[in-house]
């Protein structure tokens, strides 16, 4: 964050973040001087079901909606989608890369799963794939954070990207 010099963020559901991501933001707001949270959440019932857990933040706004090809997304420096891409259709990814790509984000930090060798072919519940492989192909990251699970069994990654350099060539 500070080395990138990051100021502002939307996750990309914050319902899947909600457990960890208030605790994140608390430190943010201390260490980063006016910084931004917006939090994506499917509708108006998923936001009041998510606002208990960051009523005491004051950098939080709620962003409601799912139709990625018509929302503008403000305009921050990162984009959170954790564990998102395997639980939204392939053409659903694509418009929210476009609404990316409108608003001018930089950065995309994303969960990966580097063990998985195809993705599904539909959507999945846990959100488990592979963006180095099809559908996504997706270049080398920035930086990579590995061991990230709480679960030693399961090989899951932070992949942190340019938002511009993100496709393999």
């Amino acid at each position: 964050i500070k080395a990138h010099r990051i100021e502002s963020l939307i996750d990309l559901s914050c319902t899947n973040t909600k457990h960890w991501m208030p605790a994140v933001l608390q430190y943010l707001e201390f260490e980063v001087p006016g910084f931004r949270y917006h939090c994506v959440v499917d509708d108006d019932k998923k936001m009041s079901e998510t606002f208990d857990y960051y009523k005491h933040l004051s950098s939080i706004e709620f962003v409601v909606g799912t139709e990625y090809n018509f929302m503008k997304f403000p305009s921050v420096h990162l984009a959170l989608l954790w564990n998102i891409m395997g639980v939204i259709s392939a053409k659903r990814v694509g418009h929210m890369f476009k609404g990316i790509a409108k608003s001018r984000i930089k950065y995309i930090l994303l969960s990966n799963y580097p063990h998985i060798k195809q993705n599904p072919s539909s959507p999945v519940e846990n959100g488990w794939v592979n963006v180095r492989r099809t559908p996504y192909k997706f270049g080398q990251p920035l930086r990579i954070i590995q061991n990230i699970s709480s679960d030693p069994s399961i090989a899951k990654q932070i992949l942190f990207f340019d938002s511009a350099n993100i496709r393999k060539a």
